[in-house]
C-alpha cells in the first residue's frame, strides 16, 4: 500500500468490530491502522457497492467493459495471442427479475492496441471478423444485442485471425442494424427501411447507399415431418427408433398429435418457399425465423448445412444459401427424453408434465435491404 497500491474499504470502519474470539484490543488495533491507512492517497472509503466504481475512478483505475446498467455480465481473459471478453445476459435473481432483451452499447479496452474484434459463436464454433465498432485508443465500442440467457465472446487478435477476411472498411456507428462481410472482405451495410443512407466510416469518411426496399414476408405452413421416437429395446442397451411419418399443414407440438403424443427423439421437418423477382439477392439480405422450437436442432437450406443454433435465439441468416424460385428448407429437432420415460418407467416418471416437443413457429422467411459500403 505504501508503495501506491490503490485500496479501497467498503463500509464504515469507524467502529470495526471483530467477530469471534479475539484479543481484547483488537478493534482498537484495526480501527487506528484504518485511520492510518486512509491518510494515503490511494486509500479510499465506499459506503455502498454503488460508490465503488466511482472510487475506483478516483484512483485511476477504469474497468476493461463499461456500458449501461442492465443484466449484461462479463468475464475477461488474455491469453498469448488472444484476448476474450466473455458477455452474458443473465439475471442474478431469475423469480424476482423479468427476463429482458438486451440491445446496447459495450465499451471494451484491448490489452494490445493493434488488435482488431471478432465475435465468436461458442454454440457451433464461428468465427467472424466484426465490421461496426468505434474505437478511441485502446477503447473499442461494440453493439451487444442478447435475448434472454444468451451469451457471446468478442475476441482481439490480430488482423486476419482464423482465416477470416479483413474487411474493406469499419462501419463506425453502432446504431445500424448490422453489416456482413463478402468473401473478399466488402461490408454491406443493413437497415429495415428502404431508401437513402449515410454510413459513417471509421477514419471520418462516410459512404452514399441506396438500400432497397424489402419484398413481405413468408410463412413456411405446410411441412413434411419424420418424427424417430427412441424407445427402449428388448436388452438393456437397445434402442429402438420407430418412425412415423406426418403431414402437416400448420405447426403444431407433438403432445397434440395422436401418433408420436408420447414420443421422444428426432424430427425432421421438410418445407419450401418460393422467391419471386421483387427478391433481388445482391441488394436482399434474408432471415429464417424459426419461432419457437423445443429442443436443440440443426438447419439445412436447398441442401446446404446451414448451421446448429444458439437455442436462445432461432434467427438465422441464410442469405448465402437462397436463390430465385423454390427453395427448400430442413429443420431437424432432437428432444429430450421425458415424454418417453413418462410412459416406460411410470412409476418414477410419470409425475412429470408432459413437454411440447417439436418446431412450434411460426417459420417466418423474411427480407432486410443491404447495400455496399466499399
Amino acid at each position: 500500500m505504501q508503495a501506491g497500491l490503490p485500496v479501497v474499504f467498503l463500509g464504515d470502519w469507524s467502529a470495526p468490530e471483530a467477530i469471534g474470539r479475539q484479543p481484547d484490543n483488537i478493534d482498537i488495533v484495526v480501527q487506528q491502522l484504518v485511520e492510518h491507512m486512509l491518510e494515503f492517497p490511494n486509500v479510499r472509503t465506499a459506503a455502498a457497492n454503488e460508490e465503488i466504481g466511482e472510487r475506483l475512478s478516483e484512483l485511476g483505475i477504469r474497468p476493461r467493459v463499461s456500458h449501461a446498467a442492465s443484466y449484461l455480465k462479463h468475464v475477461h481473459r488474455v491469453g498469448s495471442d488472444i484476448e476474450y471478453f466473455y458477455i452474458a445476459n443473465v439475471r442474478h435473481n431469475p423469480p424476482k427479475e423479468p427476463a429482458m432483451s438486451l440491445d446496447q452499447d459495450v465499451r471494451l479496452t484491448r490489452t494490445r492496441p493493434d488488435d482488431v474484434p471478432y465475435v465468436l459463436d461458442a454454440w457451433n464454433g464461428r468465427v467472424e471478423r466484426l465490421a461496426v465498432y468505434t474505437e478511441s485508443g485502446r477503447d473499442v465500442t461494440v453493439r451487444v444485442r442478447l435475448e434472454p440467457g444468451q451469451s457471446t465472446i468478442i475476441a482481439f487478435a490480430p488482423d486476419g485471425w482464423a482465416g477470416t477476411a479483413s474487411p474493406t472498411a469499419v462501419i463506425a456507428s453502432t446504431s445500424v442494424l448490422g453489416a456482413s462481410l463478402g468473401k473478399r472482405g466488402e461490408v454491406y451495410v443493413h437497415a429495415e427501411d428502404a431508401g437513402a443512407l449515410e454510413v459513417a466510416l471509421a477514419g471520418g469518411r462516410t459512404a452514399q447507399v441506396e438500400v432497397p426496399a424489402a419484398p413481405a414476408p413468408i410463412e413456411i405452413r405446410d411441412w413434411n415431418v419424420t418424427v424417430e421416437d427412441w424407445k427402449p429395446g428388448a436388452g438393456r442397451l437397445e434402442t429402438v427408433k420407430e418412425r412415423h411419418a406426418l403431414s402437416l399443414d400448420g405447426l403444431v407440438p407433438w403432445s397434440q398429435i395422436a401418433e408420436v403424443a408420447d414420443a421422444s427423439g428426432i424430427g425432421t421437418y421438410d418445407g419450401q418457399f418460393h422467391m419471386g423477382r421483387e427478391w433481388r439477392k445482391k441488394f436482399t439480405g434474408v432471415t429464417l425465423s424459426l419461432g419457437e422450437v423445443n429442443d436443440t436442432f440443426s438447419v439445412w437450406v436447398n441442401g446446404t448445412f446451414v448451421e446448429t443454433r444458439d437455442l436462445t435465439d432461432t434467427t438465422l441468416d441464410i442469405s448465402d444459401h437462397v436463390h430465385g424460385g423454390r427453395n427448400t428448407v430442413k429443420v431437424e429437432v432432437a428432444t429430450p427424453l421425458n415424454n418417453r420415460m413418462r410412459t416406460v418407467n411410470a412409476d418414477v416418471y410419470g409425475g412429470m408434465k408432459k413437454q411440447d416437443y417439436g418446431l412450434l413457429g411460426p417459420v417466418v422467411v423474411s427480407a432486410y435491404g443491404r447495400a455496399k459500403v466499399a
